[in-house]
């Protein structure tokens, strides 16, 4: 018998927290350096979805490059035997890789 719990989801993590750049070192992939919104344009309505079994937390356009909330019965796991497929290539750098191929806009051209 499975497990598996659904993910939790916050669109703010903190609500009345000005402190955006100390939320985006939360983010799972930050110490990866894999996360992408320190790289982007602060954003106050980002998405963020916490594993089911560590309750790390992740920034959603980290996880699959879209700012989409997980529905309620999505299971989102970033460790242990039934991590997530969408967890495992962000954490090995696949998605940072797939952003990165991306062509960016020309504002955002000019940081490179």
């Amino acid at each position: 018998m499975s497990s598996t719990k659904p993910a939790k989801m916050n669109a703010s993590k903190k609500n009345g927290d000005n402190s955006n750049d100390a939320d985006k070192e939360k983010c799972g992939l930050a110490k990866l350096s894999h996360c992408l919104c320190v790289k982007l344009e602060k954003k106050n309505d980002l998405q963020w979805v916490s594993c089911s079994d560590c309750s790390q937390w992740f920034h959603v356009y980290c996880v699959r490059l879209n700012n989409l909330p997980y529905a309620e019965e999505d299971v989102f796991s970033c460790c242990g035997p039934n991590a997530s497929p969408e967890a495992v290539a962000s954490l090995a750098g696949e998605v940072h890789a797939q952003w990165r191929a991306l062509k960016p806009p020309a504002h955002v051209a000019a940081v490179y």
